[in-house]
């Protein structure tokens, strides 16, 4: 596993990823210096398998989406491949499914809804038959949105030859997680301050007080960091978010 990132000058790159504008940004140096050769990487490998599936994975508030965003662009620009972006949150259960669900922890029922966005909100055998899916040509995929909190009716067509799949839970090992397999893998490592403050100003975004996003970010967002941290399995390639990202204002 290798570790890569520089900093410099900045890139700002704008997506539009799940109802939210949200912003991609690295250093001039990171991306000539380590994004360009990890593209270059993906092309040339691509080139030998179609679909060719790239996981990226990390905790909440790493930066997954807006980094395959821009990856997808860039292989399209750079090495004139159809990219696209995909993410795990189109699988979660919706809202009305999570009410009634309940995992047990610490001996004491717990309603899904409280911790939305752990590992088992999402509908993961869905998720496999959707990856085992993307190997026998044309295919949809579902979507979230953020403003809605809720799955979204809409769909996106998948026709890329690089799909790249971002998600907190791709590389958990444990079951069924572990059963999900790529071709290419990308781990995004965080500060968990730098985490925190992401998380909380996401839910803002989305229409929480800050009291509300606080009370979100300690009951489910700061559990899910914690695992999703602790119980990954190893990956191709590590990022680290704090060498490459401007430093927020603390």
């Amino acid at each position: 596993m290798s570790k890569i990132g520089s900093r410099l000058d900045k890139i700002v790159e704008s997506f539009q990823i799940n109802g939210f504008s949200q912003n991609f940004e690295c250093t001039s140096i990171f991306y000539h210096c380590s994004l360009v050769p990890l593209i270059r990487i993906i092309a040339q490998k691509s080139r030998k398998k179609n679909p060719y599936l790239v996981f990226l994975a990390g905790a909440p508030g790493s930066g997954k989406s807006t980094l395959a965003a821009f990856l997808a662009k860039q292989l399209r620009l750079l090495e004139g491949i159809e990219a696209q972006a995909l993410g795990l949150d189109g699988f979660h259960f919706s809202q009305d499914e999570l009410k009634k669900k309940e995992i047990l922890e610490k001996g004491k029922r717990v309603c899904l809804i409280e911790r939305k966005g752990c590992p088992e909100s999402f509908n993961s055998v869905a998720f496999l038959q959707a990856l085992a899916a993307l190997q026998n040509g044309l295919s949809y995929w579902p979507t979230y949105d953020r403003i809605l909190h809720d799955i979204s009716d809409q769909m996106i067509l998948v026709k890329g030859q690089v799909l790249l799949i971002e998600g907190n839970w791709l590389l958990l090992q444990e079951s069924p997680w572990d059963q999900a397999q790529c071709d290419f893998s990308i781990w995004l490592e965080a500060d968990q301050d730098l985490l925190k403050r992401r998380l909380i100003d996401r839910k803002r975004k989305g229409g929480l007080s800050l009291k509300e996003a606080y009370r979100f970010y300690e009951q489910s967002d700061r559990l899910n960091v914690i695992r999703c941290l602790a119980a990954h399995r190893q990956a191709d390639v590590c990022l680290k978010v704090d060498e490459f990202v401007r430093k927020e204002t603390r």
